[in-house]
């Protein structure tokens, strides 16, 4: 063990980004200081919330001297969380959004695992709890998923200080994809990441018609969401191609990352989809698609050959054609043959 630090001795930082979720707060607070891991630093950083998060992140500062705030303007989760990674002073972070709760023992297993391994990461299992229904499923993480399952939710995991500083991870400044590109640069540096079956983490999924849905669970994206779901893909992408290590572990199941085209495209401006277009072309690109596990026509709608040659015009008119006219014959000969 040498100079290693025992699971009690290790200071945990939970990041807690909070903005424009007051009715949720308690919950999110309360969850954490009912965790069985007390060696924790609560940082609160308020993002400029307009609501009354300010306040109460000062209120409940006053009741437990493990909680630190920082008032910021607004600059988005990202911001607050990249804060938080920077000033934390934990042996090891985690990241709570301010929406949803973390299990009593979640923290303590993750630590324990953490000072007997001396992980970089510690992952645990996510449950995730549909608000409208009360529908639960789990999310298991393990080695032997693939690379974009493994890059899915960051939460309900522990993150060795030192590696993220030393290598400055960071999330990626995106509305959409942030915690992915942060964890291509977590898969690309970590030299020892360990996965547990038990629920660490409490995802709580609201209905995608509410007003409190976050943009990751809402159906009804403005064109900033959907621009960022190329943004972030091609920076994933590009980020892989630059590192030997991840493009050699995982450089035949990229095609993952390509955005799948779907009548959606055809609701933006032509101004809006040239800057989709400029972003698609640049993430086919970066695809080795002969080698690749994913075939690019359920992506593209289209041939590969034919959409290398097209400009947004020409590959809109094609989407237009596909979702207009074919599909909808499709769904009906479908309809018909069901009946028979």
């Amino acid at each position: 063990m040498g100079d290693r630090k025992s699971a009690d001795e290790l200071l945990l930082t939970v990041i807690v980004a909070v903005y424009r979720t007051e009715e949720f707060f308690k919950r999110c607070l309360d969850s954490l200081f009912a965790s069985e891991y007390k060696n924790l630093e609560i940082l609160l950083i308020d993002d400029g919330s307009p609501d009354n998060c300010p306040a109460l992140c000062d209120e409940y500062a006053k009741m437990d001297d493990r909680i630190r705030v920082v008032h910021k303007e607004n600059g988005g989760g990202h911001s607050a969380k990249n804060l938080g990674i920077r000033i934390a002073k934990g042996d090891y972070v985690a990241v709570c959004d301010n929406d949803d709760m973390v299990p009593p023992d979640g923290y303590r297993l993750m630590m324990e695992r953490a000072a007997e391994t001396d992980a970089d990461v510690v992952r645990g299992t996510v449950r995730r709890t549909f608000s409208d229904t009360g529908d639960v499923r789990l999310f298991h993480r393990s080695e032997s998923d693939a690379f974009m399952t493994k890059l899915i939710g960051f939460q309900g995991a522990v993150y060795k200080t030192k590696m993220l500083r030393e290598h400055q991870i960071r999330l990626g400044e995106f509305r959409l994809g942030d915690d992915m590109c942060f964890m291509a640069q977590v898969m690309n540096y970590a030299r020892k990441i360990v996965y547990i079956d038990d629920v660490t983490y409490e995802y709580m999924i609201r209905p995608s018609n509410s007003k409190e849905a976050s943009a990751v669970q809402s159906k009804t994206r403005n064109f900033l969401h959907y621009y960022d779901e190329f943004r972030w893909r091609k920076w994933v992408l590009s980020y892989v191609s630059e590192h030997k290590r991840l493009k050699e572990a995982y450089g035949k199941e990229l095609g993952a990352f390509c955005m799948v085209i779907t009548e959606d495209w055809l609701a933006y401006t032509k101004e809006e989809r040239e800057k989709c277009f400029k972003e698609l072309k640049e993430i086919v690109g970066l695809i080795d698609w002969e080698h690749d596990t994913e075939q690019p026509k359920g992506y593209l709608q289209t041939d590969l050959k034919k959409f290398l040659t097209m400009d947004e015009a020409a590959y809109t008119k094609c989407l237009r054609r596909e979702f207009r006219m074919f599909r909808p014959v499709k769904n009906r000969i479908k309809k018909i043959m069901g009946r028979k």
